[in-house]
C-alpha cells in the first residue's frame, strides 16, 4: 500500500503513482488541488491521465493534505471541512464552524511530491574555493536552474539563456527588468531598440 502526497500538480506525482502501480503496489494518489496533475490541463493530458489511472487501478482523493504520519497511518483533512457560513469574529478563532474531521489511511509507504530544496553543493564549494579563481581565469560564478531552485526544465532553460544574455550586466545573477514594448500600428514601436533599461537596485 502506497500514498503518494502530491503538492506539486505537475507530471511528477502521477509518475510516481504509475511507476508503484506498475510494480503491483495498492496506489492512492493524494492531492490538495482539485484535480490531480492539474497543470496537465495546460499540455491537454488531464484526460488521458485519467484513462491510465483508472485502468492501473490507482485511486485518488483531491482537495485532502497531510495532518500526521505516524506508525503506518496517514491521517489527512479535507480542505474544505470548516463550516460554510460566516459567524461574528471572536478573536482567536476562525470565523466560522471548525471541524476536526479526519480521514486515516493505513499505509505503508508515502512518496512525498512536496517542495524540494536546491543542489548547491558545487556551487558552494566553488565559491569557497575563490582564491583558486585567477590561476583558472575565473571571474565569477552563478546559479541557475535547479541549483538556483528546482522548477520546470523550461525555466531551467530560460535561466540558461538570459544568463547567457546578461552576464556582462552590472549584477547578472539579476535578472534585468523586461523591455515590455508597446506596438504602435503606424508609428514607432516603444521602446524603441537600444533604449536604455530601467535600473536593478540590488544590494550586492
Amino acid at each position: 500500500r502506497v500514498v503518494v502526497l502530491d503538492g506539486d500538480g505537475h507530471f511528477t506525482g502521477i509518475s510516481m503513482s504509475e511507476f508503484a502501480a506498475d510494480l503491483g503496489k495498492k496506489v492512492t494518489l493524494v492531492t490538495n488541488m482539485s484535480d490531480p496533475t492539474e497543470y496537465a490541463q495546460f499540455t491537454m493530458e488531464v484526460q488521458n491521465n485519467k484513462r491510465m489511472m483508472h485502468e492501473k487501478g490507482i485511486a485518488v482523493m483531491r482537495n485532502h493534505w497531510v495532518e500526521s504520519y505516524e506508525n503506518g497511518k496517514l491521517t489527512l483533512f479535507y480542505l474544505y471541512r470548516h463550516g460554510w457560513a460566516l459567524t461574528d469574529p471572536e478573536i482567536g478563532k476562525m470565523p466560522r464552524r471548525e471541524s476536526t474531521d479526519v480521514v486515516v489511511f493505513d499505509t505503508d509507504a508515502v512518496i512525498l511530491v512536496t517542495s524540494r530544496v536546491p543542489i548547491q553543493d558545487l556551487f558552494v564549494e566553488l565559491k569557497s574555493r575563490r582564491s583558486e579563481w585567477a590561476a583558472h581565469d575565473l571571474q565569477a560564478v552563478y546559479r541557475i536552474g535547479d541549483c538556483q531552485a528546482p522548477r520546470q526544465i523550461s525555466d531551467a532553460i530560460f535561466d540558461g539563456h538570459r544568463l547567457a544574455r546578461e552576464f556582462d550586466s552590472p549584477h547578472p545573477q539579476y535578472p534585468l527588468p523586461w523591455i515590455r514594448e508597446r506596438q504602435l500600428w503606424g508609428a514607432e514601436t516603444v521602446p524603441a531598440l537600444g533604449d536604455r533599461r530601467p535600473v536593478v537596485e540590488t544590494s550586492a
